[in-house]
């Protein structure tokens, strides 16, 4: 305890020590009374949690009111006891001890709120930002000082809407909580991102809204939905080429004993001819139906030395309606040793590379552009271009060009899928794929990496 006679000693006593609790008389010597003493501590933010008990021997309404508008906790009318001083001096200790406990409180909640994954904001019944926490700062690409004061709504797609669940116009509907809403947000780029926003009200200052990016959740769940409706796909084709391979058995063997029959009698030269070129075409939508069936297969998990050329041939066969009507496909095969792959997505990869050549090119132009499979071994790897003279990829896109639903193509031309599976299924394999720009051709090259069995 230390006692000092002016205001002038007790703000020096508390500059060099701070003290957690004063008992100050109105009546003082000097230049300063206790009523100033009070005002001068409390204009300092330091000085929130000092405890001030004022003693003075004015004790009307008025002049009890002035103290405590001036900053003092509390007060003691002369004449006093002893005990009395003690016993408010006890209730003026566990004060002191309430403040720092619920100051420790405060801080160990801001902290969970600011390392929360969870944006967090505070804002008013008028929807003005009045607090962010980290995330919401990461998530929005805003630093915090740039949403302060701002009206969170510019933040959404729409802040039009009339559905918009940040506004809050009726105070009644800060007795509830609100949410989970799902909706987008704008970030300071532009790009627009997913989040469910849950609203709590936070009595007189607010709403607080605690914010969750759910882009990645939504993208997962499009991208199950969309491998189930290509898993119903593939089983569709499976069975559309089972029902196709039946009546094709029938005319291919009646082509080929009407072939026989012609042969022998005379003067059926173009009558065999148009039953030859009849046999091509069945010959033809017999082999699409057996890689049909190849690719359609469910054997998903089995693995073993597959011939690359082979499943390249047969990504081509798929491809070739693609292809045919916009470039020339120049083949340039190396001997390869086989490489350990599931067959059947090794030629997804093969397909997916072949078909987003094919997009890149225009039609009408077939004769003038190309696109070049080239194949060759390098050390222990097998590696495989698919490269083509279109416009190319331009290098600030080529690290997204392999992201979930990114796609440079209008809307309803293109999942964004291809490119993004094409590089899941090469390294299920062991292996990698990049992009680059092609120096032979000019557009876009794709190279597939992977290990030799």
């Amino acid at each position: 305890m230390v006692a000092v006679e002016t205001a002038e000693e007790a703000l020096r006593e508390h500059a060099a020590k701070p003290f957690p609790m004063m008992i100050v008389d109105w009546m003082l010597p000097g230049e300063l009374d206790g009523l100033k003493l009070v005002e001068a501590l409390r204009s300092s933010p330091n000085n929130d949690d000092l405890v001030i008990v004022a003693v003075t021997g004015r004790n009307t309404m008025a002049d009890l009111d002035v103290l405590l508008e001036a900053g003092a906790t509390d007060f003691l009318p002369k004449p006093f006891e002893a005990p009395v001083l003690d016993t408010r001096i006890a209730v003026a200790e566990r004060t002191v001890q309430e403040r720092k406990l619920r100051r420790k409180l405060q801080q160990k909640m801001t902290s969970l709120l600011h390392h929360m994954p969870d944006g967090v904001v505070q804002t008013d019944h008028d929807c003005r930002i009045l607090h962010v926490n980290s995330s919401f700062e990461a998530m929005t690409q805003y630093d915090e000082h740039e949403l302060l004061g701002l009206d969170m709504r510019l933040l959404t797609q729409d802040a039009d809407s009339s559905k918009d669940p940040l506004a809050i116009r009726d105070p009644a509907l800060t007795a509830e909580f609100g949410g989970p809403h799902e909706l987008r947000l704008r970030r300071r780029d532009g790009t627009l991102f997913h989040v469910e926003l849950v609203r709590a009200p936070n009595g007189a200052e607010g709403v607080v809204c605690v914010v969750r990016d759910v882009t990645e959740r939504n993208e997962l769940r499009a991208r199950l939905l969309m491998s189930d409706r290509l898993a119903s796909m593939g089983t569709l084709a499976a069975g559309v080429a089972h029902e196709i391979n039946n009546p094709l058995t029938f005319i291919m063997n009646n082509l080929a004993f009407l072939a026989g029959e012609l042969s022998s009698l005379p003067d059926n030269l173009e009558l065999l001819e148009v039953i030859r070129e009849t046999q091509l075409g069945a010959e033809r939508v017999n082999r699409i139906v057996r890689e049909l069936r190849v690719f359609a297969r469910g054997n998903d998990e089995i693995s073993g030395p597959t011939d690359v050329h082979e499943t390249l041939d047969r990504a081509i066969v798929m491809a070739s309606n693609e292809i045919r009507h916009k470039a020339l496909l120049v083949k340039s095969y190396e001997e390869v040793p086989p490489v350990r792959a599931n067959s059947g997505k090794l030629g997804q990869v093969f397909l997916n590379l072949l078909v987003n050549a094919a997009h890149s090119l225009p039609l009408g132009r077939a004769q003038h552009n190309e696109i070049r499979v080239r194949t060759f071994q390098e050390n222990d790897q097998v590696k495989v271009e698919v490269q083509d003279t279109g416009p190319g990829i331009p290098s600030e896109l080529r690290e997204r060009i392999f992201d979930p639903f990114f796609t440079t193509k209008p809307p309803g031309e293109g999942t964004g899928l291809g490119l993004a599976n094409a590089l899941r299924f090469a390294e299920e394999l062991g292996g990698s794929l990049d992009c680059e720009r092609s120096r032979v051709l000019g557009g876009a090259s794709f190279v597939l990496r992977l290990p030799a069995a």
